[in-house]
């Protein structure tokens, strides 16, 4: 999720503890923003709001280390644009028949359960971007002796039997010459 700020309210704690700082924070609050699938040709835009927000942060800053971990839950998620509209109406439709083909007497009758069954199953899937996701993530960056590395590992769980989740994760590591660090990378979603 592209989410770039939240309407709402957050509380930090930090403390000092020997040679590391500490931050906790808690957050809560909604957002509404467009989301663009540069990917689609021509390019898609759509409508998406988060509701019931909240989440927990915590940091541990040490002299070469920074660790952090993050927990988001989401009450809602509503996606709207006009290529959800068509998938919306193919859903409702394929629905519509299975339920017709359900109600015909002249079918078994687990046939016709089965059926019915599917119908019930295809309508489940109508808003399939409407769900209650959580995310999770625990990274870190370093900085040691002319080296940098930074590294996160992430999950989506989409909370939609659609979309299903997702794991990620990146690292990186640089080395300073002079004003440059070149570095290089490493990324994989599954």
């Amino acid at each position: 999720n592209s989410v770039i700020a939240i309407d709402g309210a957050d509380v930090q704690w930090r403390q000092h503890i020997g040679n590391a700082a500490v931050l906790l924070q808690a957050y809560a609050g909604s957002t509404s923003y467009k989301i663009r699938f540069n990917s689609m040709n021509p390019v898609i835009e759509s409508d998406n709001e988060l509701t019931g927000l909240k989440g927990l942060a915590a940091s541990v800053a040490l002299p070469h280390i920074t660790l952090r971990a993050s927990r988001t839950w989401v009450h809602s998620t509503t996606l709207r644009s006009s290529q959800v509209d068509q998938l919306n109406a193919g859903l409702a439709q394929m629905a519509g028949g299975l339920s017709a083909l359900a109600a015909n007497p002249m079918l078994p009758g687990p046939l016709r359960a089965g059926l019915g069954s599917k119908a019930q199953a295809a309508l489940g899937y109508i808003n399939p971007f409407d769900s209650a996701p959580i995310y999770t993530s625990v990274g870190f960056n370093a900085n040691w002796d002319g080296w940098a590395m930074m590294g996160e590992w992430a999950r989506f769980a989409s909370g939609s039997g659609m979309l299903g989740s997702a794991d990620s994760y990146h690292f990186t590591v640089g080395r300073s010459v002079g004003n440059f660090t070149p570095y290089i990378g490493l990324a994989r979603q599954q």
